[in-house]
């Protein structure tokens, strides 16, 4: 995967930093893959899954939303949904990237502590954009 990565989960923060990314992207004349990530539920504490339901649908329909107002726009916009947990799936995604965007967290002016796990580990620059 090259060009500019961006974790999205469905956030306010996330969708700010897919808007920071594809707007980035179009002054580089690069491409933007939109990469979220999803856990299987379990009950607290135990490894025994909640009732069933589809957690990978329900993980894409969100991804699917977040970044519907975006494609609209002519410039195509790749999506991955990974299984995994978001801090080892948006570090490995940006392996080849040129960028990895994530947004900062919805709690006050911190950072995440995804963001700062990818500021930390990425392979290459991450830039966290603040809602």
């Amino acid at each position: 995967m090259s060009g500019i990565i961006v974790g999205v989960d469905g956030s306010e923060g996330s969708i700010v930093a897919l808007k920071w990314a594809v707007d980035e992207a179009a002054l580089r004349n690069t491409t933007v893959t939109a990469v979220s990530a999803w856990e299987p539920s379990r009950k607290a504490g135990s490894v025994t899954r909640l009732p069933p339901h589809d957690d990978e649908s329900i993980a894409r329909a969100a991804l699917e939303d977040a970044i519907k107002p975006f494609v609209t726009g002519g410039r195509p916009l790749a999506h991955e949904l990974v299984e995994g947990q978001p801090t080892k799936v948006l570090t490995e995604s940006s392996a080849n990237g040129e960028l990895l965007v994530v947004g900062a967290s919805e709690h006050g002016r911190r950072v995440g502590s995804v963001a700062l796990h990818c500021v930390s580990h990425a392979p290459c620059t991450v830039v966290v954009v603040r809602a």
